[in-house]
């Protein structure tokens, strides 16, 4: 279902990239994204707090159509 989201995004004009955050302990959608082609560009500490546990959270980016360049 999220490779035809994406295939569907793909084709919106002006869509470039796709942007996500995801927990870092979460690693079968760690996995999913990345079989996607989703890359880390940072990781933010403490990102999220449940209860008194605070969690990581990785940035990721899908890069659908790159800019051209000038």
């Amino acid at each position: 279902m999220l490779q035809i989201l994406l295939e569907r995004a793909s084709k919106i004009e002006g869509i470039e990239q796709i942007m996500l955050s995801v927990v870092t302990t979460q690693d079968a959608a760690v996995s999913l994204y990345r079989s996607l082609g989703f890359e880390s560009f940072g990781c933010e500490r403490g990102a999220l707090k449940i209860g008194d546990r605070c969690l990581d959270e990785e940035n990721m980016v899908l890069f659908v159509k790159r800019p051209e360049s000038k």
